[in-house]
């Protein structure tokens, strides 16, 4: 034995002399000594210990007597056990003899013989405690008890670069510690093939592993002669802290140590041995290599030699002495380590394994690798060892004959190509010894589950009271089942609920909570709800997937984003939907004025009529033609479906009044009325374009302009081709969902395309006309077949062959404007930004000052707020004070989006008999904004003839929709002239033509004019003006009738007044009567008077006789300041009193006229 350390509990101890000097020891006292010894022998082994010498003598026993048996002496006895990471076992090829002996060299024992003749290489398996050995060509175990060979069974022929060999001559054995594997060198010694060949061993066959390598690839060439000029490898060794393969390049002269690559074969040279006939190689478990010698090896023939597995140099540890030709060592270990664990599919997506709801996933490879850095991640530095594929369970085992740090990761590139972790990819196992075991080490992964809803219901047009019946149909697309899906209804306050059937789960009407619960891959549930119309408002109802334990592959549950397919909205619109004769808003800013006449003019043709206007049934054949040529009209007729949904037929609406102004050749319309109550349910617009030209003006561009918000917009199908569908949402709640498309006719056949945008079409080569269609309805279901009936008329005129296709569909667009408008120098844009978008330029864009002003470019880079929980981003642009902007926005990721804002538009007409307008023209805005008012911006000048009327108008909004200004009180603006001007306000609530208004007298000079709304009355007296839905102011200049005379107007300055912040707003505490100004005053002046509270007010002129002269107020007003302007035009020079009666009061001031 070999003496390693003591620790004494008193005194010392001297390990040359094994003296223990103790010292003193009290009465009933007494001292220890611990050892510790390294055993160098297989021999049992005896150690004996006395008393040597005292200064007392001993009762009974004399020390240093050398007695065995007194009581001051004693002794141990150890029988040594031949296995354990401290021995080697080597076979001596001479004398057919097994032996084992210490790593250290200094012990070693015979076994016994093998009874056999060339064993030349051997292995030690420690998970089985099994020697393996090949005697020849024949595979076997050796008893570790006798040394006797038993055989399993022979190598036979394998296939391989060198074609098929017989592998009878196996030179080197090596099990991988790492992953168990027996690898073996067949020696083919001599040319002209001299090098080796590496192969596997199957240890229960005894035969090679076929296909090892590859197909039909049962071994590789070990390439050892190109490297180190030798071609026998005698025997190899892997390495367990790396798994690298080592091998002896064995020749006559000095050896080389040498590497093989597992996977081909070839060789690199680690250093000369400067040693002879090395032909044993072996690593221990600590990663110590050791080799044994031959005959030949010179002066260290026969001998036990460690290696420098970095230099390859072998150091002599002992000649051994039983038997001689030592070809084969092999040394044990103590044990195995087992690592386990799965990859599973997370079924329910918690990052944790639940037997009994995930799934084990097979056939997915696991990677073992050496933690280098011992920081429990694979990186760089680490080596992979190992590799499994789970089994059919999705279970991994890997079985070490190692200790340290080892880390794990799977190949994610073997799950399904939509998968992703739910745990890390990343486990750990940590041994110090052996027979361990680390378990769990799991690896779960996600598939997405793919949910949609559609939302649809049975009848898009009610009547109030009547029942409808929403279907809410959720499909799941998989690949994954699933779990814990809840979908959240929405019912309008406007719908009362009745009843809900849904096929699964149950639905709460009182939380709108439909609890589906599981949905199988490529399976669905329906949820029926009825429910009762109680207005003639349109309401929508709302569904969407609120919750799910999977994550969807296109969506994210709860989120209330439109534009997801696991949203959706169905609208009953009692009223009826929007009509195709609407048309008469651009979209680029070239027909601002003359369209603006054209909204006028169609206006003042209602009011003619008393508000009614009739359509009548539409004519599919020339009778109907609406156009400019026979031909033309023919063809777009023939593409209006004959019937609509809903047993609806078309009724002609065609904008007639559009041909002069736009860049159509023709246009037809057609309103589809429901048979049984005349409600507008859808509609088609149509026009004609000429070389190849699109219609310019787009429902998605226009609408917008009009106050629509875009919504969403998706991909839908229509006749086996996909299309977009825009869901517009109109200010008065009603919806419109609209497709469009081209048609470009080439000789006898049609061209058909459908893009969001019209600059993402492709104009075929020599298309010539071009049907642009248009088609909207209440519902995505009645849209869908109207366009699917129009496309069915278009082809009775041609062969139809489509752009727009399954592998060239239209784009749709992932940023785009959903609602804007212009105010106050601003474009106001609230843009559809899911994907969170920083960034946006402006581009190709135009705007003008005023309506007759230059085009002048716009082009900016604008920066994009984070978006709100619904995917909204709001930006403001400032642009100074434009009558109108058209542009693009572009992001860097290609979304591109065509926008058209502008503020209202100033325009004229006139009766075209009975007057003339001979100079029109619009000045910019200069003016400030002014706290509680609403600029109306841009002065305007016009001047010509009249004998019957002219009148100079402003729209409000450019999309000729109502603004609400009851916030205010008055409105006030500058005029000049000549003659008398009526100024009227027209409300969207008065059809006809008796509008609230007033008459100014214009003078040379420019007056203020402040008209408040207590003041203005519709022409037989009654009411003051409620400005909640104004739609334009209009100055008409009134001519003399019998004959033609001058006229001239300017207005500027124009804005409403009273609101919060306008000093003219506040409330007095009292009745307050302010003396006029100015004053004196000729012919005009102003009285400003105040009120606490409501009520009636009188405000009255008298002379100095005490006779009335004047009534200018007499009704009802809301308090707060007023002020009434005064003409004394027919009144001579002199002082004059006027008198406020309000409230119970009376109150009077002086003033002077002077002529």
């Amino acid at each position: 034995m070999t003496f390693v350390s003591a620790t004494p509990s008193q005194g010392s101890y001297d390990s040359g002399t094994g003296e223990w000097t103790v010292g003193a020891l009290t009465t009933s006292g007494s001292a220890t000594l611990t050892l510790v010894a390294t055993v160098n022998t297989f021999s049992p082994v005896t150690q004996t210990f006395e008393v040597k010498s005292h200064v007392d003598g001993d009762v009974d026993s004399t020390p240093n007597n050398g007695s065995t048996t007194e009581d001051d002496d004693s002794q141990e006895s150890l029988t040594p056990t031949p296995i354990g990471g401290q021995v080697c076992y080597v076979i001596a090829d001479s004398g057919d003899t097994l032996l084992r002996a210490t790593r250290n060299g200094l012990a070693e024992e015979s076994v016994g013989a093998t009874g056999t003749s060339q064993i030349e290489a051997s292995a030690y398996w420690p998970e089985t405690e099994t020697l393996y050995a090949t005697n020849a060509g024949v595979f076997g175990t050796v008893d570790t008890n006798t040394g006797a060979f038993t055989a399993i069974g022979s190598l036979t022929t394998a296939a391989g670069a060198a074609g098929d060999l017989t592998l009878n001559d196996v030179d080197g054995l090596a099990f991988d510690p790492l992953t168990g594997i027996l690898w073996a060198t067949h020696r083919r010694a001599g040319a002209p093939n001299p090098d080796d060949l590496l192969f596997q061993i199957n240890t229960t066959t005894g035969d090679f592993i076929p296909d090892a390598f590859g197909a039909d690839v049962d071994y590789v060439v070990v390439a050892s002669t190109a490297v180190t000029g030798l071609e026998d490898i005698d025997d190899i060794a892997i390495d367990a802290e790396t798994g690298a393969l080592y091998a002896i390049n064995n020749n006559s002269g000095s050896d080389w140590l040498v590497t093989i690559d597992k996977t081909d074969g070839s060789v690199t040279a680690v250093g000369s041995l400067a040693q002879d006939d090395m032909e044993g190689l072996a690593f221990d478990a600590y990663g110590m290599l050791y080799g044994s010698t031959g005959t030949t090896g010179g002066a260290n023939a026969n001998s036990f030699h460690t290696v420098n597995k970095t230099t390859g140099a072998a150091t002599h540890v002992r000649s051994l002495t039983t038997g001689t030709d030592h070809e084969s060592v092999s040394c044990l270990v103590d044990g195995v380590n087992t690592i386990t664990g799965n990859v599973f599919q997370d079924k329910n997506q918690d990052g944790t394994w639940d037997s009994g709801t995930d799934a084990g996933a097979t056939g997915i490879t696991v990677e073992l690798y050496r933690d280098v850095n011992s920081d429990g991640l694979v990186d760089g530095g680490d080596i992979l060892v190992a590799s499994k594929d789970t089994d059919g369970s999705g279970n991994f085992e890997f079985v070490v004959a190692a200790e340290g740090d080892f880390v794990m990761q799977i190949q994610t590139g073997d799950l399904p190509g939509d998968a992703t972790m739910t745990t890390d990819n990343v486990e750990t196992a940590s041994f110090t010894d052996f027979g361990n075991t680390d378990a769990a080490n799991r690896f779960g992964f996600k598939r997405p589950i793919d949910l949609s809803i559609t939302n649809v219901v049975d009848e898009a047009s009610p009547n109030v009271s009547d029942p409808v019946v929403f279907t809410l149909t959720l499909a799941n697309a998989g690949p994954e089942d699933a779990t814990g899906v809840q979908v959240t209804n929405t019912l309008p306050g406007t719908l009362t609920f009745v009843s809900a059937t849904p096929s699964q789960g149950s639905f709460d009407s009182g939380t709108g909570v439909w609890t589906v619960g599981d949905v199988a891959a490529s399976a669905g549930a329906t949820l029926a709800i009825t429910a009762t119309v109680t207005t003639s408002d349109p309401a929508t109802d709302s569904a969407e997937v609120t919750a799910a334990d999977q994550d969807d592959v296109d969506s994210t549950p709860n989120n209330d984003v439109p534009s997801e397919d696991d949203q959706d909205d169905a609208t009953v619109t009692p009223s009826g939907g929007t009509g195709g004769g609407g048309g008469g808003l651009e979209s680029d800013g070239s027909l601002a004025g003359t369209l603006a006449r054209v909204l006028f003019t169609r206006r003042l043709d209602a009011q003619g009529s008393n508000g009614v206007s009739g359509l009548p049934r539409f004519q599919f054949d020339r009778d109907g033609i609406s156009g400019k040529s026979e031909t033309s009209s023919d063809i777009l007729r023939a593409i209006v479906p004959l019937n609509g949904p809903d047993d609806s037929v078309p009724f002609e609406s065609s904008p007639t009044d559009l041909l002069p102004v736009t860049n159509a050749a023709d246009v037809v319309a057609a309103d589809f009325l429901r048979t049984r109550d005349g409600r507008r349910i859808g509609a088609v617009f149509a026009t004609l374009t000429i070389n190849g030209a699109l219609y310019e003006h787009t429902k998605v561009v226009c609408d917008r302009l009009r106050g629509a918000e875009l919504v969403s917009v998706q991909e839908v199908e229509a006749g086996g081709h996909p299309f977009l569908l825009s869901r517009l949402v109109h200010e008065d709640g009603s919806l419109d969902q609209a497709v469009s498309y081209v048609a470009y006719r080439l000789g006898d056949r049609f061209i058909v395309d459908s893009r969001f945008r019209l600059d993402e079409h492709r104009i075929p080569d020599g298309a010539t006309d071009v049907i642009n269609v248009q088609v909207w309805s209440v519902s995505r279901e009645y849209t869908l077949n109207m366009v699917e009936a129009s496309l069915a008329r278009l082809a009775e005129q041609g062969p139809i062959e489509f752009l727009n296709t399954t592998d060239n569909p239209p784009r749709l667009p992932g940023l785009y404007v959903r609602t804007g408008h212009y105010a106050n120098g601003n474009l106001d844009l609230v843009l559809h930004n899911p994907n969170a978008v920083e960034r946006l330029d402006l581009t190709g864009g135009t705007l003008q000052r005023t309506e007759l002003g230059d085009r002048m470019s716009l082009q900016q880079q604008v920066s994009i707020p984070a978006p709100d929980k619904d995917g909204l981003s709001r930006v403001s642009i400032n642009v100074g004070p434009v009558f109108d902007a058209s542009f693009f926005i572009e992001t860097d990721a290609g979304d591109q989006d065509l926008v058209y804002l502008a503020d209202g538009a100033w325009s004229y007409t006139y009766d075209g008999v009975g007057a003339d307008v001979s100079d029109f023209d619009v000045a910019p805005e200069t003016g400030a904004a002014k706290a509680g008012t609403h600029a109306v911006e841009r002065s305007v000048q016009m001047s010509g003839e009249v004998t019957t009327w002219a009148v100079l108008f402003r729209y409000l909004r450019a999309n000729g929709q109502p603004l609400d200004l009851s916030a205010y009180r008055y409105v006030e603006f500058t005029a000049s002239g000549q003659g008398q001007m009526r100024v009227l306000f027209e409300k969207a609530s008065i059809q006809t033509s008796d509008h609230h208004g007033t008459v100014v007298r214009l003078t040379d000079e420019p007056q203020t004019h402040r008209l408040w709304f207590d003041e203005l009355r519709r022409p037989d007296g009654t009411g003051r003006l409620d400005a909640s839905d104004l739609l334009l102011i209009s100055f008409y200049m009134i001519g003399e009738q019998g004959r033609s005379t001058p006229f001239s107007l300017d207005v500027g300055e124009l804005r409403f007044g009273g609101g919060e912040g306008d000093p003219l707003a506040e409330v007095p505490d009292a009745y307050e009567l302010k003396q006029n100004y100015p004053n004196p005053f000729n012919p005009l002046t102003r009285i400003s008077f105040g009120i606490p509270e409501d009520g009636p007010v009188r405000l009255e002129v008298y002379d100095a006789l005490g006779r009335r002269v004047g009534k200018l107020v007499d009704g009802f007003m809301t308090a707060g300041r007023h002020e009434i302007p005064f003409d004394a035009s027919r009144l001579s020079s002199g002082i004059y009193l006027y008198r406020m009666e309000a409230g119970g009061r009376s109150m009077v001031r002086r003033m002077t006229v002077l002529r």
